[in-house]
């Protein structure tokens, strides 16, 4: 089905804080047109759930306009309470869809039920029994096994209707009123497409007397009518939704440093930390910094015996390293005079450099697609170092948009989930409009 891409909104039990519309004829009028500008944008996108709530809700309308043909011609007249509602709800749902915004299959079969309720206290607009309104419109591949069909119109139920499957089978007719019927059938006996919707036909059939007072002829004569009740099957599979995985990975780049440096100094009879070594402003200014695994452990040479008074190198000062400098340990000894004095004694010592560079790497990784199903969730697994994702989510009709966040889908069609840096799509239940 067709979805922009705001249409990532959370799902909302439709409520009727709605513009001032409808509440005049003149306002009636603008709905209609509203819906007109929804359903012709929903045939150039190939949005079949827009399209059969458009056709279903401009039948209404014209229905309520032909049996109020006096009240159109004062477009300032108030229309009933009940009426305005009624039509603030279609407008306001299809000015939604019409922006791309959130609407629930369930929204769309409320306002499918208030319409009926509205057609049904339409008066028939000539003797002859009309059929104006069926529901539902639309079906989907999981639910209630059995789907309850309802038809609309002046005096239907009086008219001996009868209903034929695509298949040629009689179905029975319930009649709930004079200006409805109803028949149900098994969900499983409309046809099905894997991947596109199909059109099932049902044939009503209905007679009446077309009797003139003037011709005694007609008294008698039956004419009959036949109409075709249009349920449209959403394919087997909702879509299908291909992940991208943004991912980034951080490794360093370790380096020995082609020169060691010399540290010493002077002490007595001590094991004592030498002036610190600091890297360069280049090496830092390109990024480098001390490698403190490796320099803990860092090779050294006592600078070719360059020390006295049995003074040795000992190692790195482990404590003091930083990201840009150390100290080196010194185990000084004395010197003696030959009066016996001790004095100090001194240390060189030539250490390596062990730095480091911190890398990030960062790219996109795209999965297989996988298929949306109606009834079993669907979860996309994460790539390693996954920093955020992409789901780009191609329906039935070659729609596509992306799902950047845990938000729902288009219709209602499915709850979004994140956990352990999975993304889930589970179907949401659906009910036929």
């Amino acid at each position: 089905m067709h979805i922009k891409s705001s249409l990532l909104a959370a799902v909302f039990a439709l409520v009727l804080i709605l513009p001032a519309k409808a509440d005049t004829v003149a306002d009636i009028l603008g709905v209609e047109k509203s819906i007109n500008d929804l359903s012709k944008r929903a045939q150039e996108t190939g949005d079949a759930v827009a399209k059969a709530f458009a056709e279903q809700m401009l039948r209404v309308i014209q229905e309520w306009k032909t049996a109020n043909k006096e009240l159109l011609a004062d477009v300032k007249a108030a229309v009933d309470d009940e009426t305005a509602k009624i039509f603030r709800q279609m407008d306001n749902t299809a000015t939604r869809i019409e922006k791309g915004e959130a609407v629930a299959f369930i929204d769309l079969q409320r306002i499918s039920a208030s319409a009926s309720s509205l057609v049904s206290r339409i008066p028939g607009a000539s003797g002859e029994p009309q059929v104006t309104f069926s529901w539902p419109s639309i079906a989907t591949p999981i639910g209630e096994p059995i789907v309850n069909v309802r038809i609309l119109g002046g005096r239907i139920a009086t008219a001996n209707p009868s209903i034929t499957s695509p298949d040629g089978k009689v179905i029975e007719v319930k009649k709930y009123s004079d200006d409805e019927i109803g028949f149900d059938l098994s969900r499983t006996d409309l046809h099905i497409e894997d991947s596109k919707p199909a059109d099932n036909y049902f044939k009503l059939r209905y007679s009446f007397l077309d009797s003139h007072w003037y011709n005694p002829l007609s008294w008698v004569m039956t004419k009959k009518r036949d109409r075709d009740i249009k349920i449209k099957m959403l394919p087997k599979t909702a879509g299908s939704g291909t992940a991208t995985w943004h991912t980034k990975k951080e490794w360093w780049e370790p380096k020995l440093l082609p020169d060691r440096v010399t540290l010493g100094g002077v002490g007595k009879d001590n094991l004592d930390p030498t002036n610190a070594y600091t890297l360069s402003n280049e090496l830092q200014s390109q990024g480098w910094v001390i490698d403190p695994v490796a320099q803990e452990t860092a090779a050294f040479d006592d600078n070719g015996g360059d020390g006295d008074g049995g003074s040795s190198c000992v190692r790195v000062d482990k404590p003091s390293i930083t990201a840009t400098s150390f100290r080196f340990l010194v185990q000084h000894g004395h010197k003696t005079d030959g009066l016996g004095r001790k004095s100090d004694a001194h240390q060189n010592c030539r250490v390596d450099v062990h730095v480091r560079l911190l890398h990030t790497d960062e790219k996109d990784v795209t999965d297989p697609s996988k298929p949306l199903v109606w009834n079993e969730p669907t979860t996309f697994e994460p790539a390693e170092g996954s920093v955020r994702y992409r789901i780009d989510l191609t329906f039935y009709d070659g729609t596509k948009y992306p799902v950047e966040k845990a938000e729902l889908t288009p219709y209602g069609l499915y709850d979004v989930t994140e956990g352990n840096g999975r993304v889930t799509f589970r179907p949401r239940p659906q009910r036929d409009f």
